[in-house]
């Protein structure tokens, strides 16, 4: 595997990790938002014989199917106010985004063209989604309006740009590129101005932008070689383009993925990223959390199955997961401090993953 299909997978919102002796593991990597209470979780299961979307509370209960159809339906996302969500579909025979009404009434298609569109994301204040899309030949990053009227390319590439994060104040666009000499880095697009930043740049490939909850800061992940999986660290940067020095945070002698930076921190809770950390000569991935100055790091899941696909719960008190520790993906609850209260939220025979918890 190569290190653009690493980063492929991994920007399309999923990596897929090859787990020993139980085949294909889906370790979704998603921005999450963070919690503790009964608040709510979507996810994607296919317990009724194809990928549909469903609703759950933070204990496992009231589990509800939002979407009914012969195609996939994945990778739900809630709007800031939680009335809508948002999510990719390929009911119309290729992939689209549509939107639903938080109980899955009103469903309709957004983009509603032939070319493949995807990695939706709500800007803050739920007025916009930025989505990749190959309408134009190449995969780059458009924005439009929450009823999808307004569709505009916002990146122009020759190769392919993935992966849009929205900063925190809506005013600015993080991204995955394949720009830069054959290897992968991130930019920033300022929308008022429409000016385009490059904050990291070559020889290392750099993925999966995490904005710091001010803004000032993106982390993100690296690769140093492509045979056979890439040795990652977990980094940070200034997200002004001030500097090119980055600050190592963690480290894995194979593959990290999906970072997600905690929107809660104040004097008694340190800012903190969670992570997910892939061993190849064992076949297994954990879930780390580790402050944002890169000091206590914990592994959450220390047991002998993969877990990936990390959300925080809305309070930063719990997180939640996918786990492959009963021999298929299942979804996990457990205390974001430590790992203990672990608590199984879905028991089937059937996939369950693609989180959003909010």
């Amino acid at each position: 595997m190569n290190i653009s299909d690493v980063i492929k997978q991994t920007i399309s919102l999923s990596a897929f990790i090859v787990v020993g002796g139980l085949g294909i593991a889906s370790i979704i990597a998603s921005n999450g938002n963070n919690g503790g209470d009964l608040s709510t979780l979507l996810f994607t299961s296919d317990r009724d014989g194809n990928k549909e979307i469903y609703r759950m509370l933070s204990d496992g209960s009231s589990q509800t199917r939002l979407t009914k159809n012969k195609s996939m339906d994945s990778f739900a996302k809630w709007s800031p106010d939680r009335k809508k969500i948002v999510f990719e579909s390929r009911r119309d025979g290729n992939s689209e985004i549509y939107i639903m009404d938080s109980d899955g009434g009103n469903q309709a298609n957004l983009t509603n063209n032939p070319a493949k569109d995807g990695s939706a994301v709500w800007s803050p204040d739920g007025t916009q989604i930025a989505f990749v899309s190959n309408r134009d030949g190449n995969e780059n990053i458009y924005i439009m309006n929450a009823d999808g009227s307004g569709q505009t390319q916002i990146t122009h590439n020759v190769d392919s740009d993935h992966q849009p994060a929205w900063s925190p104040d809506g005013k600015r666009l993080a991204f995955s590129s394949g720009r830069d000499s054959n290897v992968w880095t991130i930019w920033i697009k300022d929308l008022p101005s429409g000016n385009l930043t490059q904050i990291t740049q070559s020889p290392l490939s750099t993925f999966s932008p995490a904005w710091s909850p001010d803004g000032t800061e993106i982390a993100f992940i690296t690769s140093f070689s492509t045979d056979p999986e890439p040795p990652s660290e977990l980094r940070k940067i200034k997200s002004d383009g001030s500097t090119t020095q980055h600050t190592i945070l963690a480290s894995n002698v194979s593959s990290l993925y999906a970072p997600v930076w905690s929107t809660i921190e104040s004097a008694s809770v340190p800012s903190r990223i969670l992570y997910v950390g892939f061993t190849q000569d064992i076949g297994k991935s954990d879930i780390y959390v580790i402050n944002a100055d890169g000091s206590n790091k914990v592994n959450l899941t220390q047991n002998d199955h993969s877990e990936g696909g990390p959300v925080w719960g809305p309070l930063g008190y719990y997180v939640a997961f996918v786990s492959m520790r009963h021999g298929n993906p299942e979804i996990y609850r457990i205390k974001a401090a430590d790992g203990s209260e672990s608590i199984r939220l879905t028991n089937n025979s059937a996939l369950d993953i693609s989180l959003e918890w909010q």
